[in-house]
């Protein structure tokens, strides 16, 4: 046809008499004796075509088509930008109703979570029902919210009702693959197995919290092909907040019962947010840990993958320098080992009937209770929650739910603070950066260059004391070039020094507490080839983050 060969060639197509072409039979029915399509072409690629018809037979001559085609490219242009803006408005929708979904989670109550959720996605997605299923007896779902059933044999006890995983294909293949699906026709598709209510199209999320898939988000549509896989990154997405909002559900599901519990937990997370520093944030989070679920002691401990080590962070009460300076191996305490390659909540109810458990004393006492959650951000494991009590059965499975939630709070304080922190630390290097720049290009004015740069340089850096060093390739030595800070004394030994990576300890004699005097030093290069040595002075055993 015509509208293939344009769309193919990108050329223009012109019949000046229809009745002569057997391709005029569409001008023909439209009572049209002549016509031209020309392609819309944007960024070299058809997106389209513009028809010009004429009711009497026409000549198109080569003027006449040349300004077809550029009103044509204008309308291309034009047709272009408003897909891009519209795209790009999409997006921006996209984004804000999944900012609203995510702040939401921690402002509603949990049993309206789900439902309202639910709603948002509305905003940006067609579809006639959607539901939240969640495991309710192995190998089967219940359903946990849902939007657009009402009125009819919709009024059902739709809490009641079980959904059998693998008595439906596509439920099945969600929970086996762990990825999101689309149905387009339901009615073509073999695998399709029909259930109360008649779809055309349909989409399937998984729900997966801790790596395990706890349920799953569907929507449905009454038209065929109604969903397509922008909708389903759409749903995919969402799923996550669903997830989430779906395992809170679950974990205050009893908790939800007691208003001082649910009190004491909104405490807990204006008081990690609100910290000052990840330190307060931490100790904040134990304290409030502490009125929900009594314990004799609690550890807030950070993994090392590479070496499979640990090491406390926080604790309540508070954990003493000394332990918290020493790695721990991980095999050292199997029940921790457990968790961390689960990445699944432990109880041990009572220590001594434990299997592999090593025994662990505060004093004279004994820790006979014992509860691990893994922090896990980003399905990445991170730390671990430590809950100890010296009576046996102090636990039970509602507190590792408490614990579950306070883990997930602590997890997320760790995650923000690190993003900060390393943010922080990037700000910090390009300002310091920009100064030291900046010090070079003022110093090059000045006779004693080496002097004014050191000075500049450690006032950049918030320093007072360092030293540069100039390489002597025929002595082989380092020659004192500029000192700034250091008294006489001091100078006088680092005239001249043998080639080292850093400078040795200085000291004034007689050596006294405070007049040692240790360096910190970096290489100076030019061209590929070191020409000196800058040191700064810092404290004894400190080594400054900034340099």
């Amino acid at each position: 046809s015509p509208a293939s060969v344009v769309l193919r060639s990108g050329q223009s197509f012109s019949l000046s008499d229809v009745r002569q072409s057997p391709y005029g039979q569409r001008l023909r029915d439209l009572g049209m004796q002549a016509g031209a399509l020309v392609p819309l072409l944007a960024r070299e690629r058809v997106i389209g075509m513009l028809l010009v018809a004429y009711r009497e037979t026409h000549d198109f001559d080569r003027i006449e088509t040349a300004l077809l085609e550029s009103v044509a490219r204008q309308l291309a242009v034009a047709l272009d930008n408003a897909r891009l803006h519209e795209q790009e408005r999409r997006q921006r929708q996209i984004a804000e109703v999944l900012r609203e979904a995510a702040s939401l989670l921690g402002n509603i109550p949990q049993d309206l979570a789900l439902e309202t959720l639910l709603g948002l996605l509305r905003d940006i997605m067609d579809y006639d029902r959607a539901s939240v299923l969640l495991e309710a007896e192995p190998g089967s779902l219940r359903i946990a919210a849902y939007q657009g059933f009402s009125g009819g044999t919709d009024a059902e006890d739709i809490d009641a009702v079980r959904i059998e995983i693998n008595a439906y294909g596509y439920l099945k293949r969600l929970f086996d693959e762990r990825t999101p699906l689309v149905v387009s026709d339901t009615h073509a598709d073999v695998m399709w197995q029909p259930g109360a209510y008649s779809y055309g199209s349909w989409i399937g999320a998984p729900l997966i919290v801790h790596d395990h898939v706890t349920g799953c988000m569907r929507l449905a549509h009454h038209e065929r092909g109604r969903f397509s896989e922008d909708d389903l990154r759409i749903a995919a997405a969402f799923a996550a907040q669903v997830a989430i909002a779906a395992e809170n559900t679950r974990l205050f599901e009893t908790e939800q019962r007691r208003r001082v519990q649910a009190e004491l937990m909104q405490q807990a997370t204006h008081a990690l947010v609100s910290s000052p520093d990840l330190e307060s944030a931490l100790e904040a989070a134990l304290r409030n840990l502490a009125q929900m679920l009594p314990f004799d002691q609690a550890q807030i401990g950070l993994l090392d993958e590479n070496s499979q080590t640990w090491f406390f962070r926080a604790g309540l009460p508070p954990v003493t320098a000394a332990s918290a300076r020493f790695p721990i191996p991980v095999q050292t305490f199997p029940s921790i080992q457990q968790v961390i390659e689960t990445r699944r909540p432990l109880l041990v109810a009572d220590a001594r009937e434990e299997a592999g458990w090593v025994p662990r004393r505060v004093g004279l006492q004994e820790t006979r209770s014992w509860i691990g959650v893994p922090l896990v951000v980003r399905e990445q494991l991170i730390g671990i929650l430590n809950i100890d009590s010296f009576r046996p059965h102090a636990f039970s499975e509602n507190s590792v739910h408490i614990a579950q939630v306070f883990a997930n709070q602590i997890a997320a304080a760790l995650e923000n603070y690190r993003l900060f922190t390393e943010a922080s630390r990037q700000n910090r290097a390009l300002s310091a950066l920009n100064t030291v720049l900046a010090a070079s290009n003022e110093a090059l004015i000045h006779e004693d260059l080496p002097a004014a740069l050191l000075n500049r340089l450690l006032e950049a850096l918030s320093l007072t004391q360092g030293t540069i060093h100039q390489y002597d390739r025929f002595a082989h030595e380092l020659r004192l070039r500029a000192a700034a800070g250091l008294p006489e004394e001091v100078v006088s030994q680092l005239q001249r020094v043998p080639v080292l990576t850093t400078l040795a300890t200085a000291a004034l004699p007689p050596v006294t507490a405070g007049q040692v005097y240790t360096f910190f030093s970096a290489p100076l290069f030019s061209h590929g080839v070191e020409i000196g040595l800058l040191s700064i002075r810092c404290r004894m055993g400190c080594l400054p983050s900034l340099i």
